[in-house]
């Protein structure tokens, strides 16, 4: 099943990381021999210095730069995990947000509570979706399209892509 093929599932976290340049520790050697060959030099040696000494403090404030993105890259990963190990107790609710249909006929799934470690999109996937959609569909393609005005049109089979899912979390321990 494609990704595009899902519920929109709400009650999920995601999560992105932007990484950084890999360490550039290797250039203090390099910077430090470039400098010992040039420092006999009185004139070059002294403005060599002053540049190597810059690029060394861009080189620091870089790297303060890099630990602390890598502190919340390490954070934002151990909020993901601990998100998706947890155990929880769910219920989960599936409904066609379609206004024509009734209001007690839009619920077209309600799971039972359930202790689980499972995601939510793997909660999904233990749902006989096939079946359920299939008898919905019998029943929406009946109704008729009230935005439709000057004829009589029913409404179209619903995709699972059309369906919302909420996966409310009770508990998590």
């Amino acid at each position: 099943m494609r990704t595009s093929e899902l519920p929109n599932i709400t009650g999920s976290a995601t999560s992105s990381t932007a990484y950084g340049l890999a360490d550039l520790g290797a250039g203090h050697s390099m910077l430090s021999n470039v400098q010992n060959q040039f420092s006999n030099t009185n004139v070059h040696g002294q403005a060599l210095n002053a540049y190597v000494n810059q690029v060394r403090n861009a080189q620091q404030q870089f790297n303060s730069r890099n630990d602390a993105f890598a502190q919340i890259r390490g954070h934002q990963e151990m909020k993901v995990k601990e998100q998706t190990m947890s155990r929880r107790l769910v219920q989960v609710y599936i409904a066609d947000p379609d206004e024509n249909l009734q209001l007690d006929k839009a619920m077209i799934y309600q799971g039972e509570q359930k202790f689980t470690d499972l995601t939510d999109q793997e909660l999904f996937f233990e749902i006989d979706m096939a079946r359920i959609l299939k008898e919905h569909n019998e029943f929406r393609t009946k109704q008729l399209n009230k935005k439709v005005k000057e004829r009589v049109e029913h409404l179209e089979p619903a995709k699972i892509r059309d369906l919302k899912m909420v996966v409310v979390t009770i508990a998590s321990f």
